[in-house]
Parts: C-alpha cells; sequence; structure tokens
C-alpha cells in the first residue's frame, strides 16, 4: 500500500452509491443527496485517519486558523475570525478586500452509474 505517499489501492476508491431524497419534492436531481458505501478497508482507514486529526489537534499541532474538517471547525468559526480582523483593519484606516466561493454545491453532483 502506498499510505506514506497519500494514495490508497485502485479499488478502495470504488463505492455503491445511493440517492437519498433531501426532502419529499424529490423530482429533480438536486434533492436527491448521494451516500455511497465504501469498502471496509477504506472504512477502517479512515477511522485511523480520523483516530489520528484527533490526536494531532489535541496537541495543537494544527494552526488555529484551520477551519476545515476538524472537529468543532465551521464556516462560521472562520466568518467570525475574519470578520475580527476585518473589523480591526478598519479601525485602524486600513482597506479590506475579500473574495468568497460558495462552494455549498460542490458535491451535488449528478453521477452516471452506467459507468459503474
Amino acid at each position: 500500500m502506498t499510505f506514506l505517499l497519500g494514495q490508497v489501492p485502485s479499488i478502495w476508491k470504488h463505492a455503491i452509491v445511493t440517492f437519498i431524497p433531501k426532502s419529499t419534492e424529490s423530482r429533480l436531481i438536486s434533492s436527491f443527496r448521494l451516500i455511497s458505501i465504501l469498502l471496509t478497508p477504506l472504512e477502517i482507514l479512515e477511522k485511523i485517519v480520523n483516530g489520528i486529526l484527533l490526536w494531532v489537534s489535541q496537541l495543537r499541532c494544527i494552526p488555529l486558523k484551520q477551519h476545515g474538517f476538524l472537529p468543532g471547525s465551521f464556516t462560521r468559526t472562520q466568518l467570525i475570525d475574519c470578520t475580527h480582523c476585518w473589523i480591526e483593519a478598519i479601525s485602524s484606516g486600513r482597506k479590506v478586500s475579500a473574495i468568497y466561493f460558495d462552494l455549498s454545491k460542490a458535491f451535488d453532483t449528478y453521477i452516471d452509474l452506467a459507468y459503474f
């Protein structure tokens, strides 16, 4: 296994995908959430990686400015940090510019199951 290189076997990258309706109105593809059922070795690997992440975060090895994919970190914590910096900058007479991208639908993409 090439775990040290950040790679997993290609067979582990396949999953059984199930469509779950987000609401009672399920006529549009966007009203479904895709749920992936992974192979057991990959699920075990995910639990190991999550355990390592928890351990590393408890040791405070991850910077406080990291706001994604960690327990207790959300987009709103990042927004609170940014707002604080912006208010501080504006109060000091400096200019503030920001660009944000909305990736809320990034994973709501259609996958043609005919390929699997």
